[in-house]
């Protein structure tokens, strides 16, 4: 693979950057999917730690190794550190996706890919074992350009102005942390040691009481009735784009934090 996307009668050249703590089934998958969409050698693995296993997991794509000495305002600094990290690579690509090690993207061939201007924003979901939800949460920024920042699941600009989220109608963002079972015993484990060694520098449920916050995500998503794909996309789509999310004092705009309230089963065409 060469790391082109076919767009209007022109090549554009991806790459995808993500940074990494142990998640190494995630990562794994991750590595796979990506490097068949754009190959191995457009993808930048963020190495947090520098973990051999990282290394050998990626092996082909090119590795940046941060230490992990200090996790004070860890979001914040994470999310600074990627952005520099994409602004001396964006020179070399037209896009260059950034999402987490356990979120793939994913393009439906039905409707054209569409760059935006200032950011591309994709719609996201949470995949369990039986289906998916479509989550607000999860339809992030994925990519932006020159001195902007992903932060926060948004894009935040260098100055206040109006912004409505440019979400690509066929561009999708799956997080598949809830999809298997094994792994996410293993994300919890891993999250709860982080809490403990550094409690204040965390400060969500996800992260300070994992355990709960995914019993009670399985028990929403089993009670949901089933919907249509396509029902469910269309009306995040339009959602977002009536009501974007200006976070105070922050210059970042995000999606809405909207959960559908049907679940769906994948199409073909979204596997891993």
């Amino acid at each position: 693979m060469d790391g082109h996307l076919f767009l209007r009668n022109k090549f554009l050249k991806i790459a995808v950057l993500t940074m990494a703590y142990k998640d190494y089934p995630a990562l794994k998958r991750w590595v796979q999917h990506f490097g068949s969409l754009f190959g191995k050698s457009n993808l930048y693995v963020v190495s947090h730690g520098a973990d051999k296993n990282h290394a050998d997991i990626a092996l082909g794509c090119n590795i940046l190794s941060l230490p992990r000495d200090n996790m004070k305002r860890f979001d914040f600094v994470r999310a600074t550190k990627l952005a520099n990290i994409r602004r001396r690579i964006q020179s070399n690509y037209d896009i260059v996706f950034q999402v987490d090690a356990d979120e793939l993207l994913f393009f439906d061939s039905r409707y054209e890919f569409k760059r935006g201007d200032e950011a591309v924003f994709a719609i996201g979901m949470n995949v369990y074992p039986e289906g998916g939800r479509f989550s607000g949460h999860f339809s992030k920024a994925v990519a932006t350009w020159g001195k902007n920042t992903l932060r926060r699941h948004g894009v935040q600009f260098q100055n206040e102005h109006c912004y409505v989220p440019e979400v690509a109608r066929g561009l999708y963002l799956v997080h598949t942390k809830y999809f298997d079972v094994d792994e996410l015993v293993a994300t919890n484990a891993v999250r709860k040691e982080i809490t403990n060694r550094f409690e204040d520098s965390v400060s969500a449920l996800t992260w300070k009481n994992p355990t709960k916050m995914t019993l009670r995500k399985f028990a929403e998503f089993e009670d949901l009735p089933w919907g249509e794909w396509d029902e469910e996309a269309d009306r995040l789509f339009k959602y977002i784009a009536n009501n974007p999310r200006h976070i105070p004092d922050s210059r970042i705009v995000a999606a809405p934090h909207l959960e559908s309230d049907k679940r769906v089963k994948l199409p073909t065409w979204i596997s891993f």
